[in-house]
């Protein structure tokens, strides 16, 4: 439990990764998923980091659809340095929590947007869980 007190830290950036057509087909707007997840962290006392350094452990979220349109995936990971035991000199990237939903024929942007939120809140419950108020 106190290893990952380290790395569920009290403070997030969130990156949204661009939207392809596909995805913009929905309705879906990069600023509109930004600011959903940004405010149901902030809502839970999570700290969202607007300029974050190299270091700063990142919430990444992202949205494919298909070219059908006929199924979209949410995808949310922490991503966040990680030292290697055997070298703690060598420090990497690494996705250190992550979900994924797959949704068939969603029927529009608000569908895909709660996916994404309820996603969200299942990492705000694993850093509770280690970050108890």
């Amino acid at each position: 439990l106190e290893f990952r007190r380290v790395l569920f830290r009290s403070a997030v950036a969130v990156l949204v990764e661009d939207l392809g057509e596909s995805e913009q087909r929905f309705g879906l707007a990069k600023d509109g998923v930004q600011t959903d997840a940004e405010l149901k962290l902030r809502l839970a006392g999570v700290r969202v980091l607007a300029h974050p350094d190299f270091s700063a452990p990142i919430l990444y979220i992202r949205v494919t659809a298909s070219p059908s349109g006929s199924a979209v995936s949410v995808e949310v990971q922490l991503r966040q340095l990680v030292l290697l035991f055997s070298d703690p000199r060598v420090t990497v990237v690494g996705t250190t929590w992550s979900r994924i939903v797959v949704l068939g024929r969603p029927s529009d942007s608000q569908t895909i947007r709660d996916a994404i939120k309820d996603k969200v809140g299942e990492y705000l419950n694993a850093w509770l869980s280690v970050n108890p108020k």
